[in-house]
């Protein structure tokens, strides 16, 4: 197929983008946030498809035609890749390759990968130090960084697009995120400061679940992942393709893991009887919801009883740690949706969003300069990710009122889940729904902290 003014077979265009959209799903959700393993070759296919005049040429299709809003949504996203991979091979290069000359906890040479691997491994005094030596080496990536959200709003606005803040998940940003982030920020810092939490460290460390260990399994793997699920109607007849799970470093690896396999759930249940690209959606709010709709379940009390069999005491506990751990993951999630809107409107510096931080979490420490962008990746589905959140949280509670806590395990509720799995994807989600889940989060946090 070649560029032309007109696109004659919409269908012929989505079989031929199917592999590589599968491919970008599968290796995004592999390491969220990072596209290690996705990229372009070179091909005259690749250049055909991802291209203005493709972007065009789709455009130009009658406002009926079924698959012009998918088409549209994965071509914008691929042409920005292939423009952008020097840009993001370049992000890989300095935050995995380049060594950086730290003075403690002892004098070494180290990536921020490595450095950041430490921060979740350490003990707590080192770990505070590895995450100050994160924020004092990564001017470099946090300055690439932002310059590349600048470049990602220009390839949107080369493709002829005005809204700029709507670049990324155009059609879930319509929803006002800042007003909605600030409508809850009084109830959301008293949860932070009942948290123990005094600095944006502690915020970051109450989302390891460290404070409870016991009943985990010896190995994060596969195997041990689909045995702490005890739900094989969810995996049978499927290809599960999670990518490398985390490393076993704290029990929030666990959680993450859990995410990443109801990512790839949702990737695996998409039927083969109708195209891809309608049936997936390039931002995936789906795959999100299912993931946090996951790591929701790992932080409730039947997980606690029947999964890890933890005594009343125990239980107790690790709900408590498992809160903080949400908690934690609402607050920055808050903070990268806040960041996201600043970074893509101008090119940010470190202050700004330093000033951003301390506007919705005042802790008396300020946030060290190129934290915000040498931490927490800018991720292109960022308002997606943080509406999923929410969305899953108002689904867990509707889920847990109409069978019970113990949902995962109804016959009913699974076969239910699954069925909408194989639903096309959806890419609006309603207000209501997401200031219910936004409550419904903040009352279980609250709950389990009192």
């Amino acid at each position: 197929m070649t560029p032309s003014a007109e696109l004659d077979n919409p269908f012929l265009l989505a079989r031929e983008l199917e592999g590589t959209c599968r491919s970008y799903l599968e290796k995004v959700q592999a390491l969220p946030g990072r596209n290690l393993g996705f990229h372009f070759s070179g091909k005259k296919a690749e250049l055909e498809w991802s291209s203005k005049s493709r972007y065009d040429a789709v455009r130009g299709l009658r406002d009926d035609e079924p698959l012009k809003g998918a088409l549209l949504r994965w071509v914008h996203r691929l042409t920005e890749m292939r423009v952008n991979q020097p840009w993001l091979v370049e992000d890989e290069r300095l935050y995995r390759t380049v060594p950086h000359l730290v003075r403690a906890p002892s004098e070494q040479r180290v990536t921020l990968h490595a450095m950041k691997v430490q921060v979740l491994a350490s003990s707590p005094r080192e770990s505070k130090i590895w995450w100050n030596n994160v924020a004092a080496s990564g001017a470099a990536l946090a300055a690439h960084r932002a310059e590349y959200l600048q470049r990602c709003a220009e390839v949107h606005a080369r493709l002829g697009e005005t809204d700029t803040l709507g670049y990324f998940s155009p059609d879930v940003s319509r929803l006002p995120v800042t007003e909605l982030v600030q409508s809850q920020r009084g109830r959301l810092w008293e949860l932070v400061q009942a948290s123990g939490a005094r600095c944006f460290f502690d915020l970051m460390t109450l989302g390891l679940g460290s404070e409870q260990t016991d009943g985990w399994p010896a190995r994060l793997a596969p195997d041990s992942m689909l045995r702490m699920f005890s739900a094989p109607e969810l995996f049978r007849g499927i290809d599960l393709k999670p990518g490398p799970l985390p490393e076993r470093l704290v029990p929030a690896s666990f959680a993450r893991a859990a995410y990443q396999v109801g990512r790839a759930l949702s990737l695996a249940w998409t039927p083969k009887d109708r195209p891809f690209v309608l049936l997936r959606d390039v931002d995936d709010l789906a795959g999100h919801r299912l993931g946090y709709l996951f790591v929701l379940w790992w932080g409730s009390s039947v997980f606690d009883e029947k999964v890890l069999g933890l005594g009343r005491s125990a239980a107790r506990e690790r709900r408590r740690s498992a809160s903080k751990m949400i908690l934690s993951l609402l607050a920055q999630q808050c903070l990268r949706v806040l960041f996201y809107e600043r970074a893509l409107s101008h090119r940010v510096q470190d202050e700004e969003l330093g000033d951003v931080a301390r506007e919705l979490l005042p802790f008396s420490e300020a946030l060290l300069p190129s934290a915000a962008l040498s931490w927490w990746t800018m991720r292109r589905d960022e308002v997606v990710r943080f509406y999923a959140l929410l969305d899953a949280a108002a689904f867990y509670r509707d889920w847990v009122e109409e069978y019970d806590e113990d949902w995962l395990r109804s016959p009913r509720a699974l076969q239910r889940l699954r069925a909408e799995g194989s639903l096309p994807a959806p890419i609006h989600v309603e207000r209501e729904r997401i200031e219910r889940g936004y409550r419904a989060l903040l009352d279980s946090v609250s709950e389990d902290l009192s």
